[in-house]
């Protein structure tokens, strides 16, 4: 299975977001994850392989993972009652 590496950023705080958007969205293109995100890649459709709903599943928790362990601790709290990183 994949692995989620890549370069350290700063987590998301008070102060820097622009910065933040810019690596998180870096990060989230790489994993093919930003069409999801961006809510542009919905769903597969009624009649999709199995295949293709897996790999849809695991790039939507990935999209989410990237996004929730790269802000601060002390904001988690705040997108911690979704697992959908459009969401988040």
């Amino acid at each position: 299975m994949d692995k989620l590496e890549y370069q350290a950023i700063e987590k998301l705080d008070a102060s820097n977001y622009n910065s933040w958007y810019d690596d998180v969205r870096v990060i989230l293109l790489e994993k093919d994850c930003w069409n999801i995100v961006q809510g542009t890649e919905t769903s597969p459709a009624e009649g999709a392989t199995a295949k293709e709903v897996r790999d849809y599943i695991l790039r939507k928790s990935r999209a989410y993972s990237i996004i929730y362990l790269n802000t601060e601790k002390t904001n988690r709290p705040l997108i911690s009652d979704t697992e959908d990183a459009r969401q988040a």
